[in-house]
């Protein structure tokens, strides 16, 4: 299932981006684990809450070049990064990219995709526990309150 994204932080950033409501712009800040760069871009799904970071549900999107901050694109969501302290990550794939735009599953995704986010995060955290695109499917329906009475 493809679900439409908004890019906080292009792959290879060493900063993180925020929009600011009240200015209208986006804010950058010193990333306050790593200064290591994003190995994916990161951002997140519009109309999720997740109660863990109080905020949106994040997601790592996979694409052959970086992607501009505030750009909204299509995602093909393909895998879940649970992690230890409840900011799980949704994991995606550009639809629209030449390279990596024709995975549809977890198992597909190349390894050593998997393995730079893993590095990333062992950076600063413990890394958490990958599910397939079922797991990040029910995450994102929790997030978006389907089902919630």
């Amino acid at each position: 299932m493809d679900y439409r994204v908004v890019i906080e932080d292009p792959r290879g950033s060493t900063v993180r981006h925020h929009w600011d409501e009240e200015s209208q712009i986006w804010v950058e800040k010193p990333h306050p684990h790593t200064s290591s760069p994003w190995p994916v871009n990161y951002g997140y799904l519009p109309d999720t809450w997740n109660p863990a970071d109080q905020d949106a549900l994040d997601v790592l999107v996979i694409s052959t070049d970086p992607l501009e901050t505030g750009s909204q694109v299509d995602v093909r969501v393909v895998g879940l990064l649970l992690r230890p302290d409840g900011d799980d990550k949704v994991l995606g794939i550009l639809t629209s990219d030449p390279i990596f735009g024709g995975i549809a599953r977890f198992q597909d995704v190349p390894a050593e995709q998997i393995q730079a986010i893993d590095d990333w995060f062992a950076e600063w955290s413990q890394i958490g526990q990958w599910r397939d695109e079922a797991g990040a499917r029910a995450r994102i329906e929790k997030a978006a309150g389907v089902g919630d009475a």
